[in-house]
């Protein structure tokens, strides 16, 4: 019984949470790790997926700042 508690509520947890970090890290954004239980697990997920929000959030407002910046320009320069 306690493999198969491991495996549900730790194991799985854990390797969801790793992807979600492996495809952070080669730049997907998109991620959203599922988070089954309020544990200290699911606590980490929750924190991990606010964690790539805010730095969605922070370049797409790099984003916009770049593009207004460049118009900004070049009404200055003419």
């Amino acid at each position: 019984i306690f493999p198969y508690f491991f495996q549900g509520s730790l194991i799985n947890p854990l390797n969801s949470l790793l992807r979600g970090v492996g495809r952070v890290n080669k730049g997907d954004l998109d991620v959203e790790v599922p988070i089954k239980v309020n544990d200290e697990i699911g606590f980490l997920s929750n924190s991990f997926n606010k964690m790539v929000e805010s730095i969605r959030e922070a370049r797409k407002s790099l984003e916009d700042y770049a593009e207004n910046l460049e118009h900004k320009v070049q009404e200055r320069t003419k």
